[in-house]
């Protein structure tokens, strides 16, 4: 701890001694480090972040397959849902949604009325979420009828914070929908997000008899899986499902050919589409990462040379190698720790652009964060680092010869004269 407590003492004066170079080599990490922790937020957040689903791993996703575009997924139509619905035997609970907007005023206080994205829910996809409200209730099946939904709404955290400042009696309270007079049955908790953050409302869906025939493709539909129930059994059910629809329904073809089904875990089918983008991001700025570890590290070797009298002199007094690997490798370790710092505030900054400048469809922009264990990554990133540049010129600066280094000393301190 001694010889530790020195080498710091050592490498802080030495750091001061020559601020241009400390500057432009800890900025150059700082760059690197901030912008693989910037990028490895996003990846954590949006990729791994937790659900907040009841048991998500059991959440899975049944999307529709074009017969001639296999690799692309679309929604369902409203029989294909129902059919699946009275159907399967692998789901506990399943159901559907769409998005919706609506015109939102409230009819009691006379505010304007605005334009407002909502999420319409079959309740059967909200025991399947296993979402809790956090004030009131949720709708239920009696209050979603075919033709007949009653007039009720469930208010996200942010609207109700945003247009009724938090009202603990926003229970007792109706609003105008559209112009219909709809009763406040509930609030959501804070962190309830599906399909889209935009969404402020939850509401029943609205469906028809009509739509009891159509072919048009619209519903998301989820479900939670049985426990014991794997992706792969739901998607051989689900197979012998759309085998019996294309022939109860020879009609809903395309150019002959059935549509199919596919299961697919909640957060693939939520957040996998990022999961390319955002991965070769990061490959991206690893290689920035590591430019600037390969410039730094040349910066130290030109550094280590120019210190080749001053390491020899330490070595004639006794210091081991040792001793000199230890505190040039020291000395690489605090800078790559300056860099690390600036580095994780450069990250914060580009996070919040990064969240100002992305469209509203992004997901999970509101739960963006630099939290601690992207911080810890953030550490561990520095610490490699430090190693990764100055090895070889700690390598190389311990190695150095004493006789060498004062005959080049000698050499450059004497100057030429006429001997008489």
């Amino acid at each position: 701890m001694n010889e530790l407590r020195q080498d710091v003492v050592y490498g802080l004066r030495m750091l001061v001694k020559r601020p241009v170079f400390t500057a432009i080599a800890a900025l150059s990490l700082a760059l690197g480090i901030g912008l693989n922790t910037a990028i490895f937020t996003l990846i954590n957040t949006i990729l791994w972040g937790a659900l907040p689903y009841q048991a998500p791993d059991r959440v899975a996703v049944v999307w529709s397959v074009p017969p001639r575009q296999p690799d692309q997924v679309h929604r369902m139509s409203v029989p294909d849902y129902l059919a699946i619905r009275e159907r399967n035997r692998s789901f506990e609970a399943i159901g559907a949604m769409d998005l919706n907007e609506c015109d939102f005023g409230a009819s009691e206080n006379g505010i304007p009325a605005e334009r407002i994205v909502g999420e319409e829910f079959t309740p059967g996809l909200l025991d399947a979420l296993g979402a809790q409200p956090l004030l009131g209730r949720l709708f239920n099946a009696s209050e979603d009828e075919i033709d007949h939904p009653a007039p009720v709404i469930v208010l996200s955290y942010r609207l109700w914070q945003r247009r009724f400042g938090g009202d603990k009696d926003i229970l007792s309270r109706t609003v105008l929908i559209n112009g219909v007079k709809t009763n406040i049955i509930g609030v959501m908790r804070p962190n309830f997000r599906f399909s889209d953050d935009r969404a402020e409302y939850l509401a029943p869906i609205l469906l028809s008899h009509f739509q009891l025939q159509g072919s048009g493709r619209y519903l998301f539909v989820a479900g939670r899986l049985k426990p014991g129930v794997s992706i792969q059994q739901a998607q051989s059910e689900m197979d012998q499902i759309t085998r019996q629809l294309a022939k109860e329904f020879p009609r809903d073809m395309d150019q002959g050919k059935p549509w199919t089904a596919r299961v697919q875990p909640v957060r693939d089918a939520l957040f996998g589409f990022m999961s390319r983008p955002l991965l070769l991001l990061q490959g991206a700025v690893g290689f920035v990462l590591l430019i600037a570890c390969a410039n730094v590290a040349a910066l130290l070797l030109a550094r280590a040379s120019s210190r080749r009298t001053e390491i020899s002199i330490r070595a004639a007094l006794g210091a081991s190698r040792r001793r000199i690997f230890q505190q040039l490798i020291t000395e690489s370790l605090m800078l790559s720790a300056l860099g690390g710092v600036l580095g994780v505030l450069l990250a914060w900054w580009a996070v919040r652009a990064l969240v100002a400048m992305s469209p509203p469809w992004f997901p999970r922009l509101n739960e963006v964060s630099i939290n601690g264990w992207v911080l810890l990554i953030s550490a561990g990133i520095s610490v490699v680092t430090g190693i990764i540049f100055g090895l070889a010129p700690a390598l190389h600066g311990s190695q150095t010869s004493f006789v060498e280094a004062l005959k080049d000393a000698t050499r450059g301190g004497t100057t030429g004269g006429r001997t008489p």
